[in-house]
């Protein structure tokens, strides 16, 4: 049985295995998925769950996504999958001579069906920050949203 519980332990794991794999000596991945508290407006959400992380921004940006899966898709096969980009291939241990060619459609699948099923009837924005102090180098953060269920969703690098 696929609880929001289960799914959510299942993305996690993958997210955290896929940050392993996917950081190098000179740089290190976080991709998360994490339950904050929900509240009746997205902005109000994503402002609470930035300062439950200490996280001090100067604006706030939310644009919401509908259909959200080719953008969310199209974010998880970029940072996911970088290890195979060619730039990457040259630095890392991960390169053809080790890891044949993945077929992104297929490797993405499982996860990407767990977040639907995460995501249900929620609405799903891409949201920008710009923060007062270093956060990250590059990201893409996505609030999974209803009123009564939340979830952030990072995809980030940093040196």
């Amino acid at each position: 049985m696929n609880t929001d519980a289960n799914l959510l332990e299942k993305l996690q794991g993958f997210l955290i295995a896929m940050e392993q794999i996917n950081s190098r000596a000179d740089h290190g991945c976080t991709f998360s998925i994490d339950p904050i508290a929900p509240e009746a407006d997205p902005t109000a959400c994503i402002t609470r769950g930035l300062a439950a992380n200490s996280i001090e921004f100067k604006d706030l940006k939310l644009e919401p996504l509908d259909p959200w899966r080719p953008a969310v898709k199209s974010c998880l096969s970029c940072w996911l999958l970088q290890f195979q980009e060619p730039k990457n291939l040259d630095r890392s241990l991960w390169n053809h001579e080790h890891l044949r060619e993945i077929d992104r459609k297929r490797f993405l699948q499982p996860p990407l069906e767990w977040l639907d099923a995460l995501v249900g009837n929620c609405d799903v924005y891409e949201f920008k920050m710009y923060p007062v102090e270093f956060y990250e180098c590059d990201w893409n953060d996505f609030l999974i949203h209803a009123p009564e269920t939340a979830y952030w969703l990072h995809l980030g690098v940093s040196d």
